[in-house]
C-alpha cells in the first residue's frame, strides 16, 4: 500500500512539474521572441532545473508539442473515444467522430491563433503540426475499421482509401478553413462534417 501511495504521488508531482513548465512557457512566449528563450530561462521561471526540463519533454520543441496537447482535456477526449467505440450504428459512430474533431479543435483554436501570432516560431510550429497529423493518421485505423464494420470484407486499397478519405475531412486543415477562416460556428462544422462523413460511408 505504501509504495502504491508513493508511486501515485510520485506521478502526481511529475504533472505538477509539467503544468508548471508549460505554464511557464506560455508566460515567456508573450514577453519574449520564441528563438531567445532558452531552457535554463524556462527552468528558472517554472522554478524547476534545466535537467529536469530535459528530462520531461527532450527539448524546447518538445515543450511546445506538449503546450497542444494540453490544449485538449485529456479525460473528456478519453470519454468521447470510448462513446464513439460503443455506439451501435454507424450514424452514431460518424456523429461522435464529428463531434470529437470539432471538440478537439475547438479546444486547440485560442492556443494555436496565440502561436500563430508569435514571432519565430512558425517554422517549429509547422513540425509540430506535420507530426500531430502522422500521429492522428496513425491512431485512425482502429476508427476507420469499425467504420467500414466487417473488414475482412474489404481488401486493404478500400482500407487505405477510407482511411485517406476520413483523415482529411477530420484534418486541423479543414476545421480552420472553414470555422477560423470563413468563421463557422464549431456546432455548423460538427453538423457538417457528420452529414459528409454519413453520405461517404453509409453502406
Amino acid at each position: 500500500m505504501k509504495r502504491t501511495y508513493q508511486a501515485q504521488n510520485r506521478k502526481q508531482q511529475a504533472i505538477n512539474t509539467k503544468t508548471r513548465i508549460l505554464e511557464a512557457t506560455k508566460k515567456l512566449l508573450i514577453s519574449f521572441n520564441y528563438n531567445d528563450i532558452t531552457v535554463p530561462q524556462i527552468a528558472a521561471t517554472a522554478g524547476v532545473s534545466t535537467p529536469t526540463i530535459y528530462s520531461l519533454f527532450k527539448s524546447k520543441l518538445g515543450i511546445l508539442k506538449s503546450l497542444l496537447d494540453s490544449a485538449t482535456d485529456a479525460e473528456k477526449f478519453s470519454q468521447l473515444v470510448i462513446e464513439t467505440k460503443s455506439s451501435a450504428t454507424l450514424e452514431e459512430k460518424l456523429a461522435q467522430a464529428a463531434k470529437m474533431t470539432s471538440q478537439i479543435y475547438s479546444a486547440e483554436q485560442n492556443l494555436i491563433n496565440t502561436l500563430n501570432g508569435l514571432t519565430g516560431i512558425s517554422n517549429e510550429l509547422s513540425l509540430i503540426q506535420k507530426e500531430l497529423e502522422e500521429r492522428r493518421y496513425s491512431r485512425q485505423e482502429e476508427m476507420v475499421k469499425l467504420i467500414l464494420g466487417d473488414i475482412k470484407n474489404c481488401n486493404q486499397m478500400e482500407l487505405q482509401k477510407a482511411r485517406d478519405i476520413f483523415w482529411a475531412l477530420t484534418s486541423r486543415n479543414f476545421y480552420q478553413l472553414l470555422v477560423a477562416e470563413r468563421l463557422w460556428k464549431a456546432e455548423e462544422f460538427e453538423n457538417f462534417l457528420k452529414q459528409i462523413l454519413v453520405n461517404i460511408f453509409r453502406k
